[in-house]
């Protein structure tokens, strides 16, 4: 089923999912199957700590990357529904 996300939902990392050695990858439940990130996605993964929304993670990657807000945003937000459609994040 899929959970439509808007910028102002609030996510949260997964209890069983788990960044390793920086912008590499992903450990899902403890086993060797890895989603590999950039360095990107890692730093969204990083602020995704239950208390910023999209919009402000978004506003935050935008000013860090000298980026238009508006694309950053639509990535941060398709970025995230993969992974909360795989149930490696869960909303607030």
């Amino acid at each position: 089923m899929k959970f439509p996300l808007g910028a102002s939902s609030i996510l949260r990392r997964g209890a069983q999912a788990e960044l390793l050695a920086g912008p590499v990858a992903l450990l899902v439940n403890e086993q060797p199957r890895v989603r590999a990130v950039n360095e990107t996605a890692a730093r969204i993964w990083e602020l995704l700590d239950g208390e910023r929304s999209i919009a402000t993670i978004s506003a935050l990657l935008a000013e860090e990357l000298d980026a238009p807000a508006e694309q950053i945003e639509r990535d941060v937000t398709g970025f995230l529904q993969q992974l909360l459609d795989s149930r490696l994040v869960e909303t607030r």
